[in-house]
């Protein structure tokens, strides 16, 4: 990785902020009994605090890019981080359902900040070639919200309270952005070189419209399921928050194994890795209800699914970072956006389905929607497509 200021504080700043806002937007699902609990709401009703960070997410993002186009990477990455922190603290200490829904919110609006300007960044800095490992690399920050963040965060509720989840995550929030700040500035690479209609005119060519389309589909059968997948289990096996926290380990041990071996998506093809891994995903959600009849089931189920996933993330955001050129702000804001519209659209409509049947109803809508994002992805091809080529053939990025 590529930077103009320290480079250890750089990574230290991208990783960790994917971290927390991870942890952040992941907490949810192991603790939505006990928050339904406190403000006495169903569970169903709760879910509605996925729904709002989602459309938040969804509708700050490329607001944001499309405004901002021309500002530093790390002084959206600052920004988003602050608010986080401060949205965090709103949520620890909501005493009323409606004040824990607009904490939501503002980090929805925080993480739309954050998450397209780090990705961006690396995309500015690297080489495509390499890229997808050095994207495997920040994105497994993911991962380590999954291992250490999401059961960290369910065992100190388990312990105390949810609230002090949130307080903990106002705190990692905080400290992510003291690493953020003391990154140099970087000016996008089309600042100056695009207007708002030639951004737009860039990210919405073909390949990008396909990206945008499977990463809805692929969220959609993300969040649909794991919102609701810790009350499934809770359930199912009568177990606690923390138990489930610990289960949700091996889905992030497999989406690390995954983030940090992306550099075999530069050696196969990121289109190619990102077919693969859509088709063997699909039929994992139609065996996924009958492996809740125990925690060893559950944990070769999450495991696998963490494999898949790390594998469909980088491809996807790695290729967008090329396909969109000189709009990559704008278009991995526009990845975010469909990302977190469907975690609002996936965590309504999975709701209404667990009520009128079970989770089994949430699994075949996954393996609908991946199987219609496998079909998409067939028509990606594996060249450069779209990329800006410098003299001699080499391409810009």
């Amino acid at each position: 990785m590529t930077t103009t200021g320290s480079g250890l504080s750089s990574y230290v700043g991208l990783v960790l902020g994917i971290v927390v806002v991870g942890a952040d937007a992941l907490a949810l699902s192991p603790l939505l009994i006990d928050i339904a609990a406190s403000f006495h709401t169903p569970v169903e009703t709760a879910g509605l605090l996925v729904a709002a960070y989602g459309l938040a997410l969804a509708t700050t993002a490329p607001l944001v890019a499309l405004k901002f186009q021309d500002r530093p990477r790390r002084t959206l990455m600052l920004a988003g981080l602050t608010l986080l922190a401060l949205a965090a603290a709103c949520c620890a200490f909501a005493t009323w359902f409606g004040v824990l829904l607009v904490g939501r919110t503002l980090c929805g609006v925080a993480a739309g900040l954050f998450i397209p300007a780090c990705y961006a960044w690396v995309g500015d800095n690297v080489p495509y070639e390499v890229r997808g490992r050095v994207m495997g690399r920040v994105m497994a920050g993911w991962s380590i919200a999954l291992i250490c963040g999401i059961p960290a965060g369910a065992w100190i509720a388990e312990a105390f309270s949810w609230r002090a989840t949130f307080l903990a995550v106002s705190f990692l929030a905080a400290a992510a952005a003291v690493f953020v700040l003391r990154m140099s500035e970087q000016r996008p690479s089309e600042q100056g070189q695009v207007s708002i209609s030639g951004l737009l005119r860039i990210t919405l060519s073909a390949d990008v419209v396909k990206l945008l389309s499977i990463n809805f589909l692929d969220m959609l059968s993300f969040y649909g399921c794991y919102t609701f997948l810790g009350t499934a289990v809770r359930r199912e096996l009568g177990v606690g928050s923390g138990v489930f926290g610990g289960l949700v380990l091996f889905y992030g041990l497999g989406l690390l194994c995954s983030s940090l071996n992306a550099a075999v998506l530069d050696k196969v093809g990121k289109a190619a890795a990102l077919r693969a891994a859509l088709m063997l995903l699909a039929p994992l959600f139609l065996v996924m209800p009958w492996g809740l009849s125990s925690t060893l089931s559950v944990a070769v189920l999450m495991t696998l699914w963490g494999l898949l996933q790390g594998a469909i993330q980088t491809s996807s955001a790695t290729l967008m970072t090329q396909r969109a050129a000189t709009g990559r702000g704008i278009g991995l804001a526009l990845m975010s956006s469909t990302t977190y519209l469907a975690v609002a659209i996936g965590s309504s409509l999975g709701g209404r389905l667990m009520t009128a049947y079970d989770f089994g109803a949430l699994a075949v809508m996954a393996f609908a929607a991946l199987l219609l994002a496998s079909l998409i992805a067939l028509t990606i091809a594996d060249s450069a497509v779209g990329s800006t080529v410098r003299p001699g053939g080499r391409p810009a990025d």
